[in-house]
């Protein structure tokens, strides 16, 4: 397993402050278990993260899986593929392209569309 810093949108930020304004001390672990350890894979898998996908009605898999989840939302939502490559922990987009392009597609517009509006907002030719 590897380990990486990986950025953050400002919605997750905030919230995140909002939670350390909460703590105690300053060192204090964010998330802990009932003992205030910190997490660990096993403790969320078996009291989080199944009982929770049961509950909802869903099949049971792998946290792991939520990572493919993340990329499409961030292709459909026009994330550079760069920016979602290395996010991924990828070492370029070929992978990315590889794998992701296909449900992409469906969730992109495919009539040309988004680039008539570039033009249109401040590209190199403006309508009247």
């Amino acid at each position: 397993m590897s380990r990486r810093d990986l950025p953050i949108n400002d919605i997750l930020s905030s919230s995140l402050e909002r939670i350390t304004a909460t703590l105690s001390e300053p060192d204090d672990f964010m998330f802990t278990n009932d003992a205030g350890e910190p997490l660990d894979t096993r403790y969320i898998g078996k009291q989080v993260w199944h009982p929770t996908l049961k509950r909802a009605g869903l099949k049971s898999r792998s946290p792991y899986e939520t990572r493919h989840t993340a990329a499409v939302l961030h292709l459909a939502a026009h994330e550079n593929p760069l920016y979602v490559s290395q996010l991924l922990g990828h070492s370029n987009t070929r992978l990315l392209f590889e794998i992701y392009a296909p449900y992409v597609f469906n969730a992109a517009r495919n009539d040309g569309s988004a680039f008539s509006d570039l033009m249109r907002s401040g590209g190199v030719i403006k309508s009247d």
